[in-house]
């Protein structure tokens, strides 16, 4: 996976805003990651949009208990995720993405009201693809899915005079976590053939 795409599938999970892999290593994207799966994270004790060193570890000792309670094997490399170097947040987020893969339920998941408002990009700069979030099908997908989601009405935005933004905005939501869990059956259902 390349890493617009990667930041794209952790935009989209966390609504977040990010820009750089390296942002990661503030821990407050990889918190919300793992709220999606699990809904127990405190996010009230993660500081979302840290500026500090100090900051991200207090975000990373969060994320560390959700790893000891849910008993995921994996080492946090604390130290070097707070660097915020490329290498090793790509390193991280890779086994990030591939756990979220095997164990996100599929449920709807509002990132945004879940932290509280607190973080993330504004509606204005955020790309509309990072407004949804769900298990990302192979770009061999077809797009036919992602259009039937639109077509069957869930959509009443789309440039419509008068309506407000929010409310478009709220539609379009409404309509990808809906595609981003069909999406997420179809990805199980041919995980259960596979098997």
């Amino acid at each position: 996976m390349s890493r617009v795409e990667m930041l794209t599938w952790i935009n989209q999970v966390t609504q977040l805003g990010l820009t750089k892999i390296e942002e990661l290593g503030r821990g407050d994207a990889l918190c919300q990651i793992f709220d999606s799966i699990y809904l127990d994270v405190p996010l009230k004790r993660v500081k979302f949009g840290a500026k500090h060193e100090f900051e991200y570890i207090q975000n990373f000792k969060v994320l560390q208990a959700v790893f000891d309670k849910h008993k995921i094997p994996n080492d946090i490399p604390v130290q070097r995720l707070v660097k915020l170097k490329f290498q090793d947040n790509i390193e991280f987020v890779q086994f990030v993405k591939k756990f979220w893969e095997q164990h996100y339920p599929g449920h709807a998941y509002d990132p945004v009201a879940r932290r509280g408002g607190a973080g993330g990009a504004s509606v204005s700069h955020a790309a509309p693809a990072a407004k949804s979030m769900g298990p990302r099908v192979k770009s061999t997908s077809s797009p036919s899915l992602a259009r039937s989601g639109s077509a069957a009405g869930h959509y009443t935005g789309g440039g419509m005079a008068g309506a407000a933004p929010s409310a478009n905005a709220e539609a379009l939501q409404q309509a990808q976590n809906q595609i981003m869990m069909l999406e997420s059956q179809v990805l199980r259902h041919s995980r259960r053939s596979r098997s």
